[in-house]
């Protein structure tokens, strides 16, 4: 017999499936994990397919043994290769993706521990600050997402952090089968596992050592009557659960849930939404301002109540301050609130980064590409824009007597943000530091934001400024476009009129979710070239190209 193995290994698309000869003392089945051969060594491979004769004339080389039998069932392999078209990667590549790396000797392959019976669940704890009149309101959204006619994803918009928490123990409590809870962090992950500790969740993250992910891993496919919570991120969703009935995917709009740093570059929307409609699992997305595509695509849901503080959001026109004379980077109201509270200054940028805006149209450029207003041809262009380090310089020069900090990307040491009066940060910061121990926050660089050649800028900068106000209670907003209709909708709190206004926007220009759009890296321009000149039905993208469906950038 011949068995037809996806080798776990980083391999081009037209690579996937090798055969390999089954020894005649050895029982091998459909989706067993296998020891192969490989050139001068040997790797993991998943049995896909056995059949009689091979197509191949060479000689076949043997398996080495069996290491795990009955693990992977039908539905994780036709979900591997739903995977691989999709992404346009081969199957070895998925396999390398979805398969953990098992350890390396004999010694250190555990068991799969056995998940313990979920003790009675508490009513204390996430959910005891939450008002009774809300408690009807969360109720009913429960019901309405474990309802049995629901066909669609379902969008839980929600403001206050206390009903989402009891909207999650709903659902824990009143699900029957396995529940999956993909966070955007670890440290998210850790946390959801402390507040509903009563459940008995296990906490699914690459940060794990090899023996413990791969252990709890292997216990997650096992068959078993129970039923059980796993809480991970992104990595956790490949797991696949052989009872798993409901999938929680928390804070959507967050970056994290897609990987950007290799190939596949896949997104956990993508593949939840296929397990979704594939296996008719019921699928729940929260969050606080969601992705346009997201929101299109789902059933809402909207918990009653108000915001869980009074929130202050004011926008400063910085062409204003700058025809007062005001030539600071700090509005007269930034600086008045700087020298009286303790202040969060978020700004997206590091090192010193600047634009241009003209003066008579406000329409921003990337500092030193032109000397004319391509709109308006106005040559009135001056400098604005700044980094993080600026800010700080800028900051010891205006308030001596204050303890700074600086948390972004290119800070290597600890930082001891609890004791600084002012903290300048990047979304870096925002794992890392409580927003709700300042007394108000300050964005700067908001233009620049807006500007980016990204078809999801104003969702983006729509996301982080309700995040930002979510956890500040005051919020001051400098810009150069003050009349911008994503601040408006930031400040009444509206995501409705934004969803309406952004889907109008993507509807003309063809976005998603209108469209997929599919960018490619090619390594020889002239291939690209030619594509565009004449493009093809049947087109597929070459064997070793990078593909990043629904990318961020166009460039």
């Amino acid at each position: 017999m011949i068995a037809e193995i996806i080798p776990r290994l980083r391999l081009v698309r037209t690579l996937g499936f090798f055969d390999y000869r089954i020894p005649t003392d050895m029982h091998v089945s459909v989706g067993d994990i296998v020891r192969i051969p490989w050139r001068r060594s040997f790797c993991v491979g998943v049995v896909r397919k056995l059949k009689k004769t091979s197509g191949t004339k060479r000689r076949l080389k043997t398996i080495d043994r069996v290491l795990f039998s009955g693990v992977l069932d039908d539905r994780f392999l036709d979900a591997l290769t739903w995977f691989s078209d999709f992404y346009f990667v081969s199957p070895a590549l998925s396999l390398r993706t979805w398969l953990p790396e098992l350890p390396r000797r004999d010694a250190d392959v555990p068991s799969a521990p056995v998940f313990s019976q979920p003790r009675r669940a508490s009513t204390s704890g996430s959910g005891a600050s939450v008002r009774r009149k809300d408690i009807s309101s969360i109720t009913a959204a429960v019901h309405q997402a474990l309802s049995e006619k629901a066909v669609q994803p379902f969008l839980l918009m929600y403001v206050s952090l206390q009903h989402k928490l009891a909207f999650y123990r709903g659902i824990l409590q009143k699900s029957k089968g396995d529940i999956l809870l993909i966070t955007p962090s670890r440290s998210a992950a850790v946390y959801f596992a402390g507040i509903f500790a009563d459940f008995s969740p296990r906490v699914l993250d690459r940060a794990l050592s090899m023996r413990d992910y791969w252990a709890f891993w292997l216990s997650a496919r096992q068959k078993n009557s129970r039923r059980r919570v796993l809480i991970g991120t992104k990595s956790a969703l490949f797991s696949l659960p052989r009872r798993l009935s409901t999938i929680i995917i928390d804070d959507e709009d967050s970056v994290h849930h897609k990987n950007y740093d290799q190939n596949p570059r896949f997104s956990v929307h993508d593949v939840a939404s296929y397990l979704q409609k594939k296996y008719n699992l019921r699928l729940i997305f929260t969050s606080r301002a969601p992705r346009v595509t997201t929101a299109y695509a789902a059933d809402w849901i909207s918990l009653a109540g108000g915001r869980e503080k009074d929130v202050r959001i004011t926008v400063v026109d910085m062409h204003a301050e700058r025809m007062a004379k005001n030539y600071s980077v700090f509005s007269e109201a930034a600086l008045g609130v700087l020298a009286k509270k303790r202040c969060f200054i978020f700004i997206n940028r590091t090192g010193f980064a600047r634009y241009l805006v003209c003066s008579e149209c406000k329409h921003l450029y990337p500092y030193g590409q032109v000397v004319r207003c391509e709109h308006c041809q106005s040559t009135r262009l001056y400098t604005a824009g700044f980094g993080t380090q600026k800010i700080v310089s800028e900051l010891a020069k205006l308030f001596p007597y204050k303890r700074l900090a600086l948390l972004d990307r290119t800070v290597k040491e600890n930082v001891n943000w609890e004791k600084a009066d002012i903290v300048v940060g990047t979304e870096f910061a925002f794992e890392r530091i409580q927003l709700a121990d300042f007394q108000a926050g300050i964005v700067l660089g908001v233009d620049q934001m807006l500007s980016r050649p990204q078809w999801r800028a104003g969702e983006r900068t729509y996301q982080l400024l309700t995040f930002f106000a979510a956890h500040v209670p005051e919020v001051f907003i400098q810009t150069h476009a003050p009349e911008h209709p994503i601040f408006r909708f930031v400040q009444s709190h509206d995501y409705r009129g934004f969803y309406d206004s952004e889907l109008n926007r993507r509807k003309i220009f063809h976005y998603p979710p209108f469209a997929r759009l599919v960018k490619v890296f090619y390594r020889d321009g002239r291939e690209a070239a030619e594509l565009l000149r004449d493009p093809k039905s049947d087109w597929r993208p070459p064997a070793d190209a990078l593909v990043d469906i629904d990318p961020d950038e166009f460039f």
